[in-house]
């Protein structure tokens, strides 16, 4: 359930997470992720079905984790870094948290974009919503940006805290510019791609997405990241607001 006082716990965490962070526990940041991802995790099983739920969870999480190991690996499209062994255990060179974590964030942003820029059809005799090629184009692109405002709140955090290393630092929190790219291409194929896979864009799919939005805000303001955290804390308040709009629809 989401609500006022949610927020402030996950902010309240995000602020003493930032104290105690520097040291690795085993297996503790995936805990920790599957725990933040476990909420839209289920309300895509409850408004859709199990099988929707388990082919867009390995779809969007092996998408994730091809595209970081090739990142890594090469600096495409990111910009070159390395993952620290602050996120624990790793499947050839990155942390088994990252797949999850992107799939909150990227279902998250899709089930924003999907509620607020566009009506799809509906086919009847499927009993699903159906896109436009104009549509999923838009769907994508909106996906995107929203992923590119939830970077520019989580990875000055994460960048500050070690959770990774840039082989160029940036002028943003030391994070290249490129990397906000690299997300937005990113965002956008996630974005298309689930319009492939889920029947329905619910708003309780960002479930996981305001969780770990408010966190980073705790994180950041923490840190003293004054930019992070007060965009964070601007977004994460229109984010709900218009989460409570279209529940009560």
């Amino acid at each position: 359930m989401i609500n006022r006082l949610t927020l402030l716990a996950m902010f309240v965490l995000g602020i003493i997470a930032s104290n105690v962070m520097s040291t690795p526990v085993p297996f503790a940041a995936f805990i920790a992720t599957l725990l933040f991802a476990l909420p839209a995790i289920y309300a895509l099983y409850k408004t859709t079905n199990t099988k929707t739920t388990v082919i867009a969870f390995i779809s969007l999480a092996l998408f994730a984790l091809i595209i970081e190991e090739i990142a890594v690996a090469t600096g495409v499209p990111y910009s070159g870094f390395a993952y620290s062994n602050l996120l624990g255990t790793t499947l050839i060179a990155v942390p088994l948290a990252t797949p999850l974590s992107f799939f909150a964030l990227a279902i998250g942003a899709w089930a924003y974009a999907a509620n607020s820029t566009l009506h799809p059809g509906y086919n009847k005799k499927k009993h699903v919503q159906t896109w436009s090629i104009k549509q999923r184009f838009i769907l994508g692109a909106a996906t995107a940006i929203i992923l590119v405002i939830a970077d520019l709140i989580l990875d000055p955090a994460a960048t500050a805290l070690g959770l990774w290393i840039w082989a160029s630092p940036g002028a943003y929190y030391g994070v290249p510019a490129i990397n906000f790219v690299g997300w937005a291409l990113v965002g956008f194929l996630a974005g298309v791609k689930l319009t492939f896979i889920v029947p329905k864009p619910d708003i309780k799919l960002t479930h996981s997405l305001q969780l770990i939005i408010a966190y980073w805000v705790g994180v950041s303001a923490g840190l003293g990241l004054m930019i992070p955290a007060g965009l964070g804390a601007i977004i994460s308040v229109l984010a709900y607001h218009r989460y409570r709009h279209l529940k009560g629809k």
